[in-house]
């Protein structure tokens, strides 16, 4: 008797700590920049915390300075994980600025960082991000190719095929 409530409450537990993780996740989603950023130099992690507050505070053009400014820095560096970071954070203020040429080519810089390092849960968010951008703009067509850029996903070694042979993009 004891074993099966035990079981009950365990399993409701878990039901319900995955339930709350799952509200959290969508409800805290990736709208504000990622600040979980390794800096290699106390001044860079100085300029990301910077452009994180001044992007808190909804002044979008302070915060584009001290992130390029820690983007130059972690590009000496060859810091390709921060790089990342810090053009994911460009392209959310300059998506907030309404600067879509500007937030396009921040999140290809993204995608390719991503593409690169096999990690298609994250291709698939930022090929949404771009998709939903030319959405906005009335650009369905663009929107639609921006999804169909993973032709083939080969699930064995994580792999996003581009071009396929007989297909055109």
């Amino acid at each position: 008797m004891f074993s099966k409530i035990f079981k009950s409450f365990f399993y409701s537990w878990l039901a319900t700590l995955f339930s709350t993780s799952l509200i959290l996740c969508i409800c805290f989603g990736n709208s504000h920049p990622v600040a979980i950023v390794n800096a290699q130099t106390p001044d860079a992690y100085k300029l990301v915390n910077q452009g994180i507050e001044s992007y808190k505070k909804g002044d979008f053009h302070a915060a584009i300075k001290p992130w390029e400014a820690a983007l130059d820095s972690y590009q000496k560096n060859n810091d390709f994980r921060n790089i990342a970071i810090i053009n994911e954070n460009l392209a959310r203020t300059y998506q907030q600025l309404g600067n879509k040429s500007l937030t396009l080519s921040y999140w290809e810089k993204v995608k390719d960082y991503y593409h690169s390092q096999k990690n298609l849960q994250k291709v698939g968010r930022i090929l949404t991000e771009i998709a939903q951008i030319y959405s906005n703009s009335g650009q369905t067509k663009k929107s639609y190719q921006s999804f169909m850029w993973c032709k083939y996903i080969n699930l064995s070694n994580r792999e996003c095929i581009t071009n396929c042979p007989g297909t055109t993009r």
